[in-house]
């Protein structure tokens, strides 16, 4: 028999339909199947029978069996051609102003009745393929920016070298080992007699050449790099000392990166587990995994790009939407302008590859472009089909016990940024419908609430029910997948899928109670519909829930997904605050209702005790809530009743958002209690619940059935560390690691260079050191009711410290040579300052800010009055030839305006209302209107109303204007009083034809005399 392989082996035979197999040391007769067993493996497999190999027996019992295997190797994993990136260093930059200009301009003007998602993709094709063609980013040898010319050529020589010196290295082995089989042979020629030779001594030589090359040009490129990352540094420093206080947090960002775009070495390997605990073999199977965990996490499937379109227009030509809606729900130009404004841009560049300092730098001239699209998105409450999804990306999540599982990383959807934009600009009407039906303790997404006050409240519940002697709880709920595991139906009603609704919950784990509840809510109780939300925004909200999807990255596979509120939108926080606040309002545990905290208050703000707080109204503390973290607050006056008071209440919250498909993350660090039991019976209590049951409490939810609650001695609520007994200590104790951190990170590169001038190093190393325990600071930490400074220790360590600090970071905001200067001036006109001030540099908000801190300590009178007349025009529009972001209008050639004039009806008026007269009156005006026998009165510009006058008849003669301009909207200089008389007489003037024009629409006789 032929030599097989010990794992397996086969051959053809002339036993029928069957062949020889070899496994686990056993010959056996196989049926023969459709395809051979290695034909998967072997480009081609050639069995024979050899009948001049015998094994020398009597009889023939052996087969010699030969195979010829032809091995397929498998090349190089095809990839399409990158797309061309966009320089959006190249872009921000204001020389290229008039370029991109240019591009704008150019934009194609796309009918009315073209589809929106074809009319967004001719838009943003247009402006990408322009600036991938004016500023392409050309791909550099080296991926850090600052290395010079030199050195990349210096590293490429090494590049080379290495190659070289390898291959080298790799002829010389080769050499060794074939003259050691030659001389091994029983008639070979000896070792050193074949081992030497010319070619031999070349190519030792250039092994040796290409080594000493390589350390001397490693050298070079180690001095090299070493010296432009030194002068890098060098002018990162330099930028730290001349930036603005506004400006140097960036500035010093780009010498100390943040810690989570540090690298502590080298990526992992990427091993990742499938859901059934086997490892991932293939690339592709890792990407097949990560694919199928984000479209199982956001209810979706896999589909391609046509069907997704096809369907997304069917649904939108389907809709019909409401002919009327209110304009204040329709977005204006300038919230468009102001939406592309606010763009953040060190953003990534989405699916269009288009870079989103582009719409921050070019706000004017995209808000003129995407206008029309806009417009499309509110009359046909349609969405493009290009702007409804994105890349994904998933990032580490930083603590994650398990680093090979895919619930160790959370997604990242990289969105366009112009659909970013368009959600922005409605993102007022959502916040405004919201905060009509917000909770009192809803904080986030309302504007002047910060994710502080979330740990104020909960600390001042710990020390309210400390100094009453009661028994406190808080409990801290966290939901898994909270944005993702939103069903979009319950906010804006059915019909949203094809899908039925139990394979969209699916992954949520429902039980058939919940679900029922889940269609009731659906068809029943819209969110938006009981609220009685604007039509606009229901309309809006379906269609931008509508056929989403992602490409995962590095992939090709288009997923739609039909569940979560779009996270990382500008709508997806408030529509989920929403659905959220909605769900939790709708709680009703009888036992929450006495354990509720009520405090009296007047109404005032304030963080000092009031007076005469016994006869206030009280107010209710409930829940706080931030997004998708609750806090719910319990108190009750007898220690026994908190443990039973806290696990009713967290199972009567967990039932109540079951039906919502929000799911409770129990853990000690997610959904656990803090509790401080406190008077009579409060040993025992904790004996209970810490001793007996080890610092658990039993839940008993109708959907889930029993669950454990952690109880913690500490809960990190909102950034900052929550203890049952209300110390800052551990908090403090935090915040001064973190400073430590800070210094430490800066202590080589920032604290310790010499480019930086020591004063602001010393600022720099106070603000990191102290910056992250400033509002935890002794005077902080003096008793609530006391008022003044003078209340801390004297021999407070830091009391005086921090506020010269304060102080000095003041003063900062001005520039003290202009003050000194200011402050020699005893007599000067507004010319005279107006120059003293422009000829010092610097910002010109510190320069009016300084200029406003000089005039408030001067007396009254002459040099004061000129000092108010500079401060008046010291303001961008006013002295800049160009501000960024406002883009001057340019006129374009149209059909000039003919309005339709038509003429008023005379009306006879009563005869005992008079006539009012502004000026000199007309005799000839009063005779024409047979106004002889009424009351005249005489009357000046103020006291005219803004409505109609009741009276007969109105005669307006202007005495003349108190300037010699040609027009009056285009002044001539002249000083700011003259100006502000100017302004005065136009007011008036104005005023009272408006007041002339009312009069005339009621059809009653009116004049406006010429001037």
């Amino acid at each position: 028999m032929g030599k097989k392989s010990k794992s397996q082996a086969w051959s053809d035979s002339d036993y029928g339909n069957a062949y020889w197999q070899y496994w686990g040391g056993t010959w056996a007769l196989s049926p023969q199947k459709e395809q051979d067993p290695m034909s998967a493996r072997y480009d081609s497999v050639r069995p024979r029978q050899e009948a001049t190999i015998s094994a020398g027996h009597i009889s023939v019992d052996h087969y010699a069996l030969v195979v010829h295997a032809a091995l397929v190797f498998p090349g190089k994993r095809p990839h399409s051609r990158r797309a061309v990136r966009i320089d959006a260093q190249s872009v921000g930059d204001p020389a290229n102003a008039d370029i991109i200009n240019g591009i704008l301009d150019r934009a194609p003007c796309v009918h009315w009745n073209v589809d929106i998602s074809e009319h967004a993709a001719l838009v943003t094709d247009h402006i990408y393929q322009e600036l991938a063609l004016a500023f392409p980013v050309h791909r550099r040898r080296l991926r850090t920016g600052y290395f010079s010319e030199d050195t990349g050529r210096l590293h490429q020589a090494v590049a080379r070298l290495r190659h070289y010196v390898c291959a080298q290295t790799s002829a010389l082995r080769a050499t060794l080992l074939r003259c050691a089989f030659l001389s091994w042979r029983a008639d070979g020629p000896p070792f050193d007699e074949v081992y030497r030779g010319r070619w031999l001594w070349s190519l030792q030589l250039h092994r040796a050449r290409g080594c000493m090359l390589l350390r001397r040009f490693g050298l070079l490129l180690r001095s090299g790099c070493r010296h432009d990352r030194s002068n890098h540094l060098a002018q990162l420093s330099a930028e730290v000392a001349q930036a603005s206080p506004q400006e140097v947090s960036a500035a010093v960002k780009k010498v100390l990166k943040p810690k989570r775009f540090r690298k502590s070495g080298p990526d992992p390997l990427p091993a990742l587990k499938k859901p059934d605990g086997s490892l991932c073999r293939t690339r592709d199977e890792i990407t097949a995994t990560w694919r199928d965990h984000f479209r199982v996490l956001e209810g979706g499937v896999v589909t391609d790009s046509t069907s997704l379109i096809r369907s997304c227009r069917q649904h939108q030509l389907k809709h019909e939407g409401e002919d009327c809606f209110d304009l204040t729900d329709v977005p204006t130009w300038l919230t468009l302008e102001n939406a592309f404004r606010r763009t953040a841009a060190r953003k990534a560049a989405g699916p269009d590859l288009v870079p989103p300092v582009l719409c921050r730098a070019f706000c004017g001239k995209l808000a003129d472009v995407f206008w029309p699209i806009l417009m499309k998105t509110v009359c046909r409450s349609a969405e493009a089909a290009g702007m409804k999804g994105g890349i994904l990306y998933h990032i580490g999540k930083a603590g994650a016990p398990e680093s090979r599982s895919c619930s160790s990383r959370r997604g990242i959807l990289v969105q366009s940024c112009f659909s970013k934009v368009v959600h922005r600009a409605f993102r007022g009407a959502a916040v405004s419908h919201w905060q009509r039906h917000s909770l009192p303790n809803q904080i986030g997404g309302r504007a002047g609430c910060s994710a502080t006050f979330g740990h104020l409240i909960s600390r001042a519940v710990l020390y309210y029910a400390k100094c009453r002697g009661w028994s406190a709880g808080l409990i801290f709920l966290d939901l898994t997948s909270a944005y993702y595991a939103v069903i979009r139906e319950t906010l804006v009603g059915g019909c949203l899928s094809e899908r039925p609704l139990t394979e969209l919950t699916d992954a949520l784990g429902l039980d058939v109670a919940d679900l029922q509840h889940l269609r009731h809510l659906i068809d029943n109780e819209p969110i938006l519909a009981t609220q009685d939300a604007s039509q606009l925004l229901q309309d809006l909200s379906r269609e931008l829930h509508s056929h989403t999807w992602f490409i995962l990255s590095q992939d090709n596979a288009l997923v739609q997904t039909e569940r979560g509120t779009r996270p990382g939108g500008a709508l997806a926080d408030v529509l989920f605050s929403v659905l959220f606040g909605r769900a939790i309002s709708k709680r009703h545990s009888g036992a929450l209702s006495h354990a509720t905290l009520r405090v009296p208050w007047q109404g005032f703000r304030t963080p000092f005790p009031m007076p005469g707080l016994a006869d206030a109204p009280e107010c209710a503390i409930e829940d706080v809530i931030y997004a998708d973290d609750l806090c719910t607050p319990v108190l009750c006056k007898e220690a026994v009743s908190l443990r039973p008071l806290v696990s009713a209440v967290t199972a009567d919250t967990l039932d109540t958002l079951a039906p919502h498909a929000f799911r409770a993350n129990l853990g000690p660090t997610k959904t656990a209690a803090l509790v401080s039991p406190r008077g009579v019976g409060s040993r025992k209590a904790r004996a209970e619940m810490f001793v007996q049951l080890k610092g658990k409490i039993s839940l008993w939810a109708d959907s889930k059935g029993l669950r454990w609650l952690d109880l913690v001695p500490r809960y990190k609520h909102l950034g900052s560390i929550v203890v049952h007994s209300g110390s800052l200590l551990p908090e403090i104790r935090h915040r001064v690691s973190l400073g430590q951190a800070a210094f430490r990170a800066g202590r080589r590169k920032l604290f310790a260079c010499k480019q930086i001038p020591l004063e602001r190093r010393i600022e720099l190393q106070e603000y990191a050191k102290v910056g992250g325990v400033r509002h935890v600071g002794p005077c902080t930490l003096r008793p609530l009711g006391c008022r003044s400074i003078y209340s801390s220790p004297p021999a407070a360590r830091g009391t005086w410290k921090s506020l010269m600090r304060s102080t000095q970071a003041a003063e900062d905001e001005l520039c003290r040579a202009l003050l000194l200067d200011l402050q020699t001036l005893q007599a000067a006109s507004d010319q005279e300052i107006y120059d003293l001030v422009t000829a010092h540099v610097a910002p010109l908000p510190i320069l009016r800010a300084t200029l406003q801190h000089w005039t408030t300590g001067l007396a009254n009178g002459a040099l004061r009055d000129a000092a108010e007349d500079v401060i008046l025009i010291l303001r961008p529009e006013h002295l800049c030839s160009k501000i960024a972001g406002q883009a001057r209008q340019e006129t374009r050639d149209e059909v000039a305006f003919c309005p339709s004039i038509s003429p008023p009806l005379f009306l006879p008026s009563p005869a005992d209302l008079p006539v009012f007269f502004l000026g000199r009156l007309d005799l000839d005006w009063i005779a024409r209107w047979d106004l002889e026998d009424r009351c005249r009165v005489c009357c000046d510009p103020a006291s005219l109303p803004d409505g109609p006058l009741k009276c007969g008849g109105l005669f307006l003669d202007f005495s003349p204007p108190p300037f010699s301009d040609a027009c009056l909207l285009k002044p001539s200089s002249k000083p700011l009083r003259a100006l502000r008389e100017q302004w005065a007489w136009i007011l008036a003037l104005l005023h009272a034809v408006r007041c002339a024009l009312t009069q005339d629409c009621r059809e009653y006789p009116c004049a406006v005399a010429s001037l």
